[in-house]
């Protein structure tokens, strides 16, 4: 069918699709694994990775992947060359490649050239895609030599003339790009696969860094690869410090959720692990969800296509059918009645073929509202606590690790050193091309969503906060408070550690795991690399033929608590009625009974209040006074309430579950404003002066200096007045951008001679010191009585000072009030106060407590604060910050490179342009500088001219 398009234009691969094809890995040892897994979906039982020193190349060594796996025909190795084409794709498979594309993406990520040896029954096939070849041959389209012999004599594979020369061609091309300088070098590459078949990938001319070393370490440690600058990798500093992103032997250990390959890596075999067997109370859950829909819809759409697609060729063939039958009729003759039972033959094998087809399709579509189940499973790493977070595996090849979910996310101490992995099929989610992500982004976040909810089920289910978090980890050797220090090595917490996890180890002949019943003997062991099933001290499993022991695992059970709507009102009352009578225990004053009734106390006060204000200009002074007194006792008993009640709304605020207030706005603020709303607060503002103006003449002999809890305050003439304490909770007016702004003392400095005041409409941050001496300070003397009380409801004003017979500061009698706390209660509060600042500025994002939580606590909590959690979880928040800001910075410098390349690329083509159109014109035909600008705008304008005077020219 495709020769009658022989002579078509064919889409072609350029040279330099093979760099950009290699950047889709930005994790270098995800181009690694690559190779490892294409040697596991060959079903091989050992790889080999190693390196061979050769200073002839760049990097100074060759990197080598040894498999014994199928191996591939001269055929099967043709297909790798095509990108994008696989044999692996299909739902049911277990395999781990499907889109046709690792080999090369991975290979093109450590080295510019790479060399593909395999063995396969009778052939011998050798791959080479070179870089280097396309460079210095200047070469566009990609061309792949690949020559084939014979296995058992070595000689080329080649019937006619013309492939012997194409054979001669590859071989000389290999011979001078590749590290293998003569026939006898080359040749030996395959007497390194020792069995009848297997596969051997070299890798050269190796990746460097800005240093000039090598991406891939391998002097550091002779038996691993290092990553030689793992901090300049796209992801966090403090996940960069597990071992598994430093090194490849840590990485390909836990590489698989069920490790049935040996590896070796520099000729040491590598101790792979099963993640549940090394897990203190491992538990598994099942989980439930038919929000995994996208590559399901996907595979039913295709699925219906085909049968679609199916259904019209069985149509087709038996129309064709019927067509002959009718031509012949009842004609004898021999040749016809073959082709009538041929074409009928082949309409009868599309028919069932269409009708597989629409089976499938049906199945697939009814699949859709099935839902999809997944297994998590959870347990304590007790040996590394720092190292905790979910692993995430597609058709058993990790894609994410050590993702935080939940309660790991918010931080602090809740959840932490749980580990937990899943196992996620193919029609769940589909990996991304480099397999170090998922292509639904949002399906993927309701799987980590999923996992932090059972992560919490999990956690109660093993009683951990029950007992003490503290406590757990000191019983396995944590005594140091520092979260990142690793456990104790006194021997008793060594075997404890020892006896929660026994050892778990793969025998090196039937690929079985073992698990080593307990033995004091065991602990600290070194166990050699070829350990076999033979040496099990276990007699039920010291032998290859025998089952592998399962895991003891027990099932949990995820319940998910979901109240009502009247539930959760029923527990706000409780709790809200709960509060209340705490405070009418501690004030038997006026309290209102519920919101409601508190509100109208409110209104009533306020319209009481509003009234005295209006008829403040018609009335003297006396009068104006006598109104305000006789508000006065009404007004400090809720002053006073509100007062002693402040250190209690901070908790009742984070236990009870309502909506918080918008914090009043300054005048920065309020350009963001609506024009309807700032038209609102503008009158307000208006209003709110005026009344202060007609009060401010009366009051302002009623103002002094405040200094200390306990300062005497005198007036201009020097002498004392009588009895006039200045105290914490005095109203306070300040003239701010011309204007007085009302507010409270809220701390004294009485070394300073200096006092702070919180604004009423302001948020903390604004708070400010002042000294006493300050022309814009004015406080209220608390032996006046009076209160000023501001026409709004959201702008009332606290006033904490009352007389000698009334109730003082706070409730409290006049005879504590007046006592001086002692020196060691003032700094105990400064340090305290410093120390709430501090942390409300540092405070980091998703951290346990808001800031309103943070400026309740007691002094008792604070020296209990977990201080060292804290700023862990900030400098790691930090670090993200600055690395997304590099990452951003390396990606536009990457661009701007690109762009200048297109560009320079864009000049050499302009001048090759302008120096065959005129070869007058001197300029270099490779030249890609300025120059060509300025000769391209020469040439422009002389064109311009020429068709001017062509149309003033008359015909």
């Amino acid at each position: 069918m495709a020769a009658q398009y022989r002579n078509l234009c064919r889409a072609q691969l350029s040279y330099d699709y093979l760099h950009t094809n290699s950047t889709t890995h930005e994790f270098l040892f995800g181009a690694l694994a690559e190779l490892l897994d294409n040697a596991r979906d060959a079903s091989a039982t050992k790889i080999n990775i190693y390196s061979v020193n050769d200073e002839t190349v760049r990097g100074g060594y060759l990197l080598c992947f040894l498999d014994d796996g199928q191996g591939m025909s001269p055929d099967e190795s043709a297909d790798i060359v095509m990108f994008g084409k696989s044999t692996k794709k299909s739902l049911e498979s277990q395999l781990i490649g499907m889109y046709g594309n690792g080999l090369k993406s991975g290979s093109m990520r450590i080295g510019n050239d790479f060399i593909l040896f395999t063995k396969k029954g009778a052939a011998m096939t050798c791959v080479f895609l070179s870089r280097t070849f396309h460079e210095e041959e200047k070469i566009d389209e990609v061309i792949v030599p690949m020559p084939t012999f014979d296995s058992q004599t070595k000689k080329p594979l080649v019937k006619t003339a013309k492939d012997k020369d194409k054979h001669q061609l590859e071989m000389q091309l290999i011979l001078k790009y590749s590290p293998f300088k003569t026939e006898a070098q080359f040749m030996k590459e395959f007497d390194n696969i020792e069995g009848d078949s297997g596969t051997l990938v070299v890798i050269y001319n190796l990746k460097l860094l800005d240093s000039g070393e090598p991406e891939l370490d391998i002097k550091s440690d002779r038996y691993d690869i290092i990553l030689s600058n793992p901090e300049g990798s796209d992801f966090d500093t403090d996940e960069g410090l597990v071992p598994e992103r430093k090194s490849f032997r840590a990485y390909a250990s836990i590489l698989y959720v069920d490790p049935r390959m040996r590896v070796y890596i520099q000729g040491k075999k590598v101790r792979t692990k099963r993640l549940a067997n090394g897990l203190y109370k491992p538990r598994m859950y099942k989980y439930s969800s038919v929000r995994f829909k996208t590559r399901s819809e996907v595979e039913a759409k295709k699925s219906q296509e085909d049968a679609k697609s199916a259904e019209n060729r069985a149509k087709e063939a038996e129309s064709k059918a019927r067509n002959v039958e009718l031509k012949i009729g009842s004609s004898v003759d021999k040749e016809q009645r073959v082709e009538l039972r041929r074409v009928q033959t082949s309409a009868a094998e599309l028919r069932r073929d269409a009708q597989i087809r629409k089976q499938i399709a049906e199945r697939k579509v009814k699949s859709l509202r099935e839902p999809k189940t997944l297994t998590f499973v959870f347990g304590i790493n007790i040996d590394n606590r720092n190292q905790d977070g979910m692993f995430i595996y597609n058709c058993s090849r990790l894609i994410k690790m050590y993702q935080k979910v939940g309660a790991q996310a918010d931080g602090g101490v809740f959840c932490s050193g749980v580990v937990g992995f899943v196992d996620v099929p193919y029609l769940v989610l589909e990996p991304t091309h480099n397999k170090q992500d998922f292509a639904d982004a949002k399906e993927y976040r309701h799987l980590l969503q999923a996992m932090g909810e059972h992560m919490l089920q999990y956690w109660k289910d093993i009683n951990i906060a029950q007992q003490g978090v503290t406590k757990f980890w000191e019983d396995f050797g944590y005594v140091n408070p520092n979260w990142r220090d690793s456990p104790s090595q006194d021997q008793k917490f060594i075997r404890k550690r020892a006896m929660q996890v026994p050892i778990t180890l793969q025998c090196d002949l039937c690929l079985k795991w073992r698990i080593l019943p307990f033995s004091s003997n065991n602990i600290g062991k070194v166990f050699p690399d070829d350990w076999v099933c033979s040496m099990n001290p276990d007699p039920a499993h010291n032998r290859c033929s025998a089952q592998e022991e399962k895991l003891n695992m027990p099932e949990g059970i995820y319940t998910k608590v979901v109240k009502s709507k009247e539930e959760k009102e029923k527990d706000l009352e409780r709790e809200i009625r709960k509060k209340q009578e705490q405070l009418e225990k501690l004030n038997p004053s006026r309290q209102p009974g519920s919101t409601k009734s508190r509100m109208e106390m409110d209104s009533d006060d306020n319209d009481d209040d509003d009234d005295a204000v209006d008829d403040d200009d018609d009335d003297d002074e006396s009068g104006r006074m006598a109104r305000k007194k006789s508000h006065q006792t009404k007004k400090i008993d809720r002053d006073s309430t509100k007062t002693k009640s402040f250190s209690l709304q901070s908790t009742w605020s984070s236990s009870v579950s309502k909506s918080k207030k918008r914090p009043a706005m300054s005048d920065e603020e309020d350009e963001y404003l609506p024009r309807s709303e700032k038209k609102t607060r503008h009158a307000r503002r208006i209003k709110r002066r005026r009344t202060r103006s007609s009060s401010d003449e009366d009051d302002e002999d009623d103002l002094v200096d405040e200094d200390d809890n306990a300062y005497d305050a005198e007036p201009d003439d020097g002498h004392p007045q009588d009895n006039t304490i200045v105290r914490v909770g005095n109203k306070a007016d300040v003239k701010m951008h011309n204007k007085w702004t009302d507010g409270v003392v809220v701390e004294l400095s009485k070394s300073k001679n200096k006092c702070k005041v919180h604004f009423s409409q302001l948020s903390e941050k604004h708070d400010k010191w002042f000294s006493i001496d300050d022309p814009n300070l004015r406080i209220v003397k608390p032996t006046e009585q009076t209160q000023r009380t501001s026409p709004s409801k959201k702008s009332e004003r606290v006033v904490t000072a009352t007389t000698a017979q009334s109730t003082s500061v706070v409730g409290f009698p006049q005879d504590v009030v007046a006592e001086t706390p002692s020196s060691s209660s003032e700094v105990v509060d400064d340090i305290a106060n410093g120390y709430r600042t501090c942390l409300r500025y540092f405070l980091p994002p998703q951290w346990v407590m808001d800031k309103d939580v943070v400026s309740g606590l007691t002094p008792q909590q604070l020296a209990t604060f977990p201080l060292d959690d804290f700023f862990d979880h900030y400098e790691r928040g930090l670090k993200k910050l600055v690395s997304s800001f590099q990452l951003e910075a390396q990606n536009k410098m990457v661009e701007s490179e690109q762009w200048r390349e297109k560009l320079c690329s864009l000049r050499r083509m302009i001048a090759k342009l302008l120096k065959s159109i005129n070869e007058d014109f001197e300029i270099d035909q490779d030249t890609d500088t300025e120059q060509v600008d300025e000769l391209l705008a020469l040439c422009v304008k002389q064109a311009l001219q020429q068709n001017q005077t062509e149309e003033l020219t008359p015909s």
